[in-house]
């Protein structure tokens, strides 16, 4: 009998005991699973984008009329024999793509370049007909540039230039009067006009 009565209360205190953790555990706070935090992903580069820029001003650079190497200074303000000249050679929108420049003059006349950028200028790419020349110089903030044009008007004839009458050269880049007077010194009695301008392009919003 005492037996038994010790046997009782041993499973009593057992039971108790059980009892007593497994409400501890109840009340217990419940702890998140430990997960490693996620890492971000790395940036993607951004795909670049084209620019484009709309004509936005003309500047004369310099305009002389010269007669046996004298030049005499006509001024900022373009004579109109010079509109159709320029109308002809000044795009009304550029846009750059990487090492891609699209030239739009007109509608019907878009022209398409490998160019590459060195110092700010943008550099056509000499292809098996023409050599490589300096097109246009960007801002350094990429919101504008500008393309430098000079022309000339010769009178007179020579054989060599198949000039007659009034001829037009026209070439874009850093071309100065003092350059085509030095290749065109053994010509006699060359006399004319000299125009450079400068057209200006800004960012299109």
């Amino acid at each position: 009998m005492i037996r038994n009565s010790i046997k009782l209360l041993f499973l009593s205190l057992v039971i108790g005991i059980s009892t007593t953790a497994c409400s501890n555990d109840d009340n217990s706070p419940v702890k998140p699973p430990i997960v490693d935090p996620e890492k971000p992903e790395p940036e993607k580069p951004e795909p670049s984008k084209a620019i484009t820029f709309d004509f936005s001003a003309q500047n004369v650079v310099k305009q002389l009329s010269f007669k046996d190497n004298a030049t005499t200074d006509l001024g900022s303000t373009v004579s109109k024999e010079w509109e159709p000249t320029l109308a002809y050679l000044k795009p009304v929108q550029l846009t750059l793509d990487k090492e891609k420049l699209v030239v739009t003059y007109n509608k019907s006349k878009i022209k398409e370049y490998t160019v590459k950028i060195e110092n700010n200028n943008i550099v056509i790419q000499a292809t098996k007909d023409y050599p490589s020349y300096t097109f246009a110089k960007i801002s350094e903030d990429k919101k504008s540039l500008s393309i430098y044009s000079s022309s000339f008007r010769i009178k007179g004839a020579h054989k060599t230039l198949n000039v007659n009458n009034v001829a037009s050269l026209q070439e874009y880049g850093e071309v100065d009067f003092t350059t085509f007077a030095n290749k065109y010194n053994h010509l006699k009695n060359t006399s004319g006009k000299y125009l450079k301008v400068e057209f200006k392009y800004t960012q299109k919003n």
